[in-house]
């Protein structure tokens, strides 16, 4: 599972070193001397920056985030940084999206040889990269899951 903490304060920190071992996190935070110090004692990706800043989210790849965690002592900045992204997964247990389809998506255009059966799932793939979003599809035997993660705000 991949986690962004944002604030590396005592309670960030703590997150962190207790989840490193068994998950991939990154660590936001304005003072760069804790973000230091907490990639020299714990196996983190730490990024010096305003956790606010969609620059900053996008450095720490916060779309590819399972979750993100606000842990600053700002109560303000707390909410938006949780507020600058939204997913929604959407799982099926049956045959799932076709693999033509898929691989028209994940290469993010179509030609006379390779393209999508219909408008609606490659409207929503415009749809969603025009807003800087992205869509992540993962198929198997057991079906297929579609992710979109959208920024909320600039």
């Amino acid at each position: 599972m991949y986690i962004v903490i944002v604030g590396a304060g005592e309670v960030g920190s703590s997150i962190a070193e207790s989840l490193a071992d068994s998950h991939d996190i990154a660590v936001v935070d304005i003072d760069g001397s804790r973000v230091e110090s907490l990639m020299y004692d714990t196996d983190i990706l730490g990024i010096e920056g305003d956790g606010t800043d969609l620059d900053t989210l996008k450095e720490a790849d916060v779309e590819d985030a399972d979750i993100l965690i606000a842990s600053t002592d700002d109560d303000q900045t707390n909410i938006v940084t949780c507020s600058t992204t939204a997913t929604v997964t959407v799982v099926d247990n049956g045959s799932g999206l076709p693999s033509e389809e898929q691989r028209v998506i994940e290469a993010g255009t179509e030609d006379p040889l390779e393209h999508g059966s219909g408008l609606g799932l490659w409207f929503a793939y415009w749809l969603i990269t025009y807003v800087g979003g992205t869509i992540d599809i993962t198929a198997d035997h057991d079906g297929t899951e579609i992710r979109v993660t959208v920024p909320t705000r600039e």
